[in-house]
């Protein structure tokens, strides 16, 4: 270890000031993505306006991420926004005092183009105001975060965060990476809202849906409650990781099976697929594949799949629950190895294979309170046993062994590995 001075001296030349340094320490979390367990958002705006001697590396990590909305409104000056508070003090909704001027964003355009990742959700904690002043930002500074990678957004009307909307540029495209949607309820127009408000509600419903964002990765979690959403994914070419939780359509599944780069792919429900429209070609460099739906849905997709590169499987199959559909397992798995795709088997092949217990009412001669069939023959994933690659095996239901097996003798499936999806 280096001597305690020189560790000083480095430590105050990067930082300059030991509070922003404390807050900084405290910020960083491992994936590189930050917490808000314990920012001050107003030691945030305060240290802000004092950082001139901060290095540019250090105000590039400290403001990388944000997790509430109030870290940026608050570099606006005071007197241009007010705070109504809740009865325990809790900041309620944020209001301009005045119209924005050109003048109020000397200190904001200092931080607002290092932010690359937001988390407007109500994963972590509880999202705070602040959102409600994105519409007004945003007429004097679009892109508002022009550097924006990564986007992680719970939109409502509740707590305003449909504000957020404003983060989103098509024509700028942003985000540029990644962009996760979730809807627990729909978004319409409420009682006491601003002008500018009841208009991003309008625009977010515009059934054309022409903000969303072409983006590399797509999480929607919609419940249904975006209907147009599905011909809104048909103009996307750029994805390579797409999950839903939407019953896909015939034709937005073949747009997803036409395209170049799609490589993760997760369908939560998996429709009836009809293969005569479909050529020979599909999912060319597919690596992931987690479907839910039936058995013979999944049967049609996965003899689709043309790429060498599928690593990881997940299927839950949701009429598995009597011993007739179990039986035409083995032929399931089979398809997942073609004679035309040998490299499946081999040691750089398949090497993650996971079955979920299926959802759906119990079946007869099952376990109580189970929806699955009392046991699985291990003889139906025999097509598996190919895969010399094969590092996870994990199967969510019970499976009968025959004793040559229980003693140690064919299952053997490799150690368990990092699951790559």
């Amino acid at each position: 270890m280096g001597d305690s001075g020189q560790e000083e001296s480095t430590g105050s030349h990067f930082f300059a000031i030991q509070e922003l340094l404390l807050l900084f320490l405290s910020y960083l979390s491992p994936p590189g993505k930050g917490t808000v367990s314990s920012i001050d958002t107003d030691t945030l705006a305060n240290l802000a306006r004092v950082s001139r001697n901060i290095s540019n590396a250090a105000l590039d990590a400290l403001w990388r991420s944000m997790h509430q909305p109030d870290a940026i409104i608050r570099l606006l000056p005071p007197n241009a926004y007010q705070v109504t508070y809740t009865e325990d003090f809790r900041p309620r909704r944020y209001s301009l005092k005045r119209p924005l001027t050109a003048n109020d964003f000397v200190v904001f355009d200092k931080y607002a183009p290092r932010i690359h990742y937001v988390d407007f959700s109500n994963s972590s904690r509880i999202l705070g105001p602040g959102c409600e002043l994105f519409p007004y930002i945003k007429d004097f500074r679009d892109p508002i975060f022009p550097t924006l990678a990564d986007f992680r957004w719970e939109p409502s009307v509740q707590n305003r965060c449909i504000g957020a909307f404003h983060l989103l540029s098509r024509e700028g495209s942003l985000p540029s990476q990644e962009f996760s949607l979730l809807m627990w309820s729909e978004i319409e127009h409420t009682p006491h809202e601003s002008d500018a408000i009841l208009r991003t509600i309008d625009a977010f419903n515009d059934p054309a849906l022409p903000w969303l964002p072409d983006v590399k990765k797509l999480t929607l979690r919609t419940l249904h409650y975006l209907p147009a959403v599905e011909a809104a994914v048909q103009r996307l070419f750029n994805l390579e990781d797409f999950s839903c939780d939407l019953r896909v359509g015939g034709a937005l599944f073949e747009h997803l099976a036409n395209l170049p780069r799609l490589r993760f792919l997760d369908l939560r429900s998996l429709p009836r697929i009809a293969t005569a429209d479909l050529n020979d070609t599909h999912f060319p460099v597919l690596e992931s594949l987690r479907v839910s739906g039936t058995l013979s849905s999944i049967a049609a997709l996965i003899p689709l799949i043309s790429s060498p590169e599928l690593l990881s499987v997940r299927l839950k199959a949701e009429n598995l629950i009597s011993a007739s559909e179990a039986s035409s397992l083995s032929s399931l798995f089979s398809l997942l190895l073609p004679p035309s795709v040998p490299t499946r088997t081999s040691t750089a092949g398949l090497a993650y294979f996971f079955l979920d217990r299926p959802s759906g009412p119990p079946s007869i001669g099952a376990n109580p309170g189970s929806n699955a069939p009392t046991c699985l023959p291990l003889a139906a994933f025999s097509p598996l046993y190919a895969c010399t690659g094969l590092q996870t095996f994990r199967v969510d239901v019970d499976v009968s062994a025959p004793a040559d097996a229980r003693d140690g003798g064919r299952c053997e499936f490799g150690g368990e590995g990092a699951i790559p999806r």
